[in-house]
């Protein structure tokens, strides 16, 4: 059922030693356990934990059991490929992240594509960056955080949400889920957050994130006593928009500070406020997006910049086209859109963000 890979990797450039410890995943069916001692390993890999009965608590086993980026965590290494789909299937985009990783406050990020070569590196002082300078865009952070935090649950409002135990039909399969219903019974939402689980696990499979995104998880290996995925498809109204392939996996079992080291032309620390492209930041970050009310009879076009605080809230916001009856309408909206905070390095921070608007009157 298992393979185990154990590879080194070591050069003047990385000075690293990598293991890589893989296991054969794919759908496992509920009932493939075996006895080891006291323990039952199931068909993962993994000792078999009990599912809790209540759905925060399924909730909270399974952020701490999926993905990489987890508080038990040791030094790990990891490189994602991707490719970006358009709404006609063809691929637009491909690249890879790469990541090495020694604690919260201490990693290198490289991210290549045919459109950016980025270096990343945290230590004590700070986040730097060499080469391109800008941040990252909607593609690398569903690459980022679909691979190392699957149940980023920090996106969903936990003050008016409330999780419920559902299913979810996949052909002849029931596939046990949790979703995050409104508190408030007038509110309806269409397409509520649902997590799915493997039968009898914790093991993420299905995400449906909103009304028109859904990610799934196979090909599960375990790693550190966690549950990763080695393919993730994300699809934007039922069709592909990203896949995300796990090319390779290990820990780091020797740490060289030098390969931390700073290139001569990076920039930081960075700080202060960042800019975050529109359209990441309103799909992962955004709370609550009160609509304008517009004033009958006025057409146009309103880009507007604004500046959300350290708390999620709108500091500034302005716009320099458009009617002036519609500028109105629409600062007195954004002014009231809530965020969750920005995080550099579990620090909140000032984003700078844009929002267009294209009205049309009847």
């Amino acid at each position: 059922m298992s393979t185990c890979l154990q590879s080194k990797v070591a050069s003047a450039v990385l000075a690293l030693f990598l293991i890589l410890a893989w296991s054969s995943g794919g759908q496992i069916a509920p009932g493939q356990g075996q006895k080891s001692g006291n323990t039952t390993i199931d068909a993962s890999g993994l000792p078999s934990i009990p599912v809790p009965h209540s759905a925060p608590e399924i909730l909270k086993l399974a952020l701490d059991m999926n993905g990489l980026e987890v508080p038990s965590a040791r030094p790990w290494h990891v490189k994602l490929s991707y490719d970006q789909f358009d709404e006609d299937g063809d691929n637009v985009h491909s690249g890879t992240v790469e990541e090495f990783y020694v604690a919260p406050k201490k990693f290198k990020r490289i991210y290549t594509s045919e459109l950016l070569n980025r270096i990343d590196i945290a230590n004590d002082a700070g986040l730097f960056r060499a080469g391109d300078q800008s941040w990252p865009g909607v593609d690398e952070s569903g690459v980022l955080n679909s691979a190392l935090h699957p149940l980023n649950l920090a996106q969903w409002d936990n003050r008016t949400r409330q999780p419920e135990k559902t299913e979810l039909k996949f052909g002849n399969a029931k596939f046990p889920c949790v979703s995050l219903r409104d508190k408030d019974p007038r509110v309806i939402h269409f397409g509520a957050p649902m997590f799915c689980f493997e039968p009898g696990t914790v093991m993420l499979r299905y995400v449906n994130a909103n009304i028109a995104e859904v990610i799934t998880y196979d090909s599960i290996a375990p790693f550190q006593g966690h549950y990763v995925a080695r393919e993730i498809t994300i699809r934007h109204v039922d069709k592909p928009f990203l896949k995300i392939h796990v090319e390779e996996l290990g820990e780091i079992t020797k740490i060289n500070d030098g390969f931390f080291a700073l290139p001569p032309d990076a920039k930081g620390p960075l700080g202060g406020r960042i800019p975050v492209p529109s359209s990441t930041y309103s799909e992962e970050y955004q709370i609550s997006s009160p609509q304008p009310t517009y004033p009958r009879g006025v057409s146009g076009l309103v880009h507007v910049k604004y500046v959300v605080g350290k708390d999620g809230s709108v500091i500034e916001a302005t716009a320099n086209d458009g009617p002036e009856e519609l500028r109105k309408a629409v600062l007195e909206a954004v002014r009231k859109y809530r965020f969750r905070p920005y995080l550099l390095l579990d620090q909140p921070v000032e984003v700078e963000s844009t929002i267009e608007f294209t009205v049309h009157s009847r």
